[in-house]
């Protein structure tokens, strides 16, 4: 490593300088750019105002590694594995005489203590039986210290019903099918988890009946890992 004074008194620092292979970092005498480089190539480029990630470059955060705006008017902080789940059904789920709900088969996650996820379930629900009822809710194998959702039903004659803020896991909410049209349901929050399992779309008829309760194909679930 060698350092000297450049003309204009700034401070130039480099690491294997003239070997090649060994990168380093270093700014050209007079300037006010620090070039960071690998094999002769500059890796990063900070500037007295920006930073630049050259083209082909991939900057990565390793295991455990914090990236952080710190002076944003509102702190940005970006942190490796903190996930961003989508959840998509390809094909319908169909559940008879059973009034238990249990965990759709596409629409959960799995979390681990401690982490908090903001979360958002939308699924398509149909019946042709003469009871065509859905009970449903936010559930998990996980136990949560923090709780806060809402829940929205509907359908083309934009029924709302059930909507508020809960603070704990319920399966017990139900809706009221018409057996000829397709209802949304919708339930968005956030959870703070003190147990590690799995959380997201529970669900199951809410009177047993032979024909079948179906949640459709498209439906999704989006999680959102916050901390």
């Amino acid at each position: 490593m060698e350092g000297y004074a450049g003309a204009a008194g700034l401070e130039t620092i480099r690491l294997g300088d003239g070997i090649s292979n060994i990168g380093g970092f270093y700014t050209d005498s007079g300037s006010t750019t620090l070039r960071i480089t690998n094999s002769g190539a500059d890796v990063i480029v900070i500037g007295a105002s920006t930073a630049t990630i050259p083209s082909g470059v991939t900057l990565s955060i390793a295991s455990g590694g914090v990236f952080s705006f710190a002076s944003f008017s509102n702190a940005r902080t970006f942190r490796e594995n903190v996930g961003y789940v989508t959840k998509f059904k390809s094909a319908d789920t169909s559940r008879a005489s059973t009034t238990s709900p249990t965990a759709d088969p596409d629409l959960v996650t799995t979390v681990s203590s401690g982490q908090t996820w903001k979360f958002r379930i939308v699924a398509y629900v149909t019946s042709t039986s003469a009871t065509p009822d859905i009970k449903f809710g936010p559930s998990g194998t996980s136990t949560v210290s923090h709780l806060r959702y809402h829940v929205k039903a509907w359908t083309n004659v934009t029924e709302t019903v059930a909507n508020g803020a809960f603070a704990a896991f319920n399966t017990g909410f139900t809706v009221n099918l018409d057996g000829t049209r397709t209802y949304i349901i919708e339930l968005e929050g956030t959870a703070t988890f003190n147990g590690n399992g799995t959380f997201g779309f529970f669900w199951s008829q809410n009177v047993s009946d032979l024909t079948a309760m179906v949640v459709q194909q498209n439906s999704t679930a989006e999680f959102v890992r916050l901390n």
